[in-house]
């Protein structure tokens, strides 16, 4: 961790905390820090917000994208990883990520309010798609 910079935090199951760093995420399981780089297979750069779903799925938010990385699949191996650009549909800053209670994940963005459907992201306007 040569960067003194952390962003967003997370708490896993395990107890383990993760933590945005400059350049990429960190895991800290009370001993020991790993680290999470591009070169692992996040995607983007400047690492601001983290989210773990209920089913252990972390999220991480960077400048020019959005990563879905399973963390059950052991390194090094790119489908532990998922990119998501502009082309993926979610096309701003995310300012806020959550799941809500049916296990839909919703991010807030710089231009409004988005879903991610298991393939991409939508922008829900106000009558729908819900």
């Amino acid at each position: 961790m040569g960067e003194n910079y952390a962003g967003g935090m997370a708490q896993d199951k395990a107890g383990n905390m993760w933590f945005t760093m400059k350049n990429g995420i960190c895991k800290y399981d009370g001993k020991t820090l790993t680290e999470y780089t591009p070169k692992d297979g996040l995607g983007g750069t400047e690492f601001w917000g983290i989210y773990i779903e209920q089913s252990g799925i972390i999220w991480v938010t960077a400048r020019g994208s959005t990563t879905r990385f399973d963390p059950s699949i052991p390194l090094p191996n790119p489908k532990a990883f998922t990119v998501f650009t502009v082309e993926d549909g979610l096309n701003c800053c995310v300012q806020s990520m959550y799941q809500d209670k049916s296990g839909n994940m919703w991010w807030g963005t710089g231009q409004g309010l988005y879903r991610f459907d298991g393939k991409r992201f939508y922008q829900v306007k106000q009558n729908g798609p819900w």
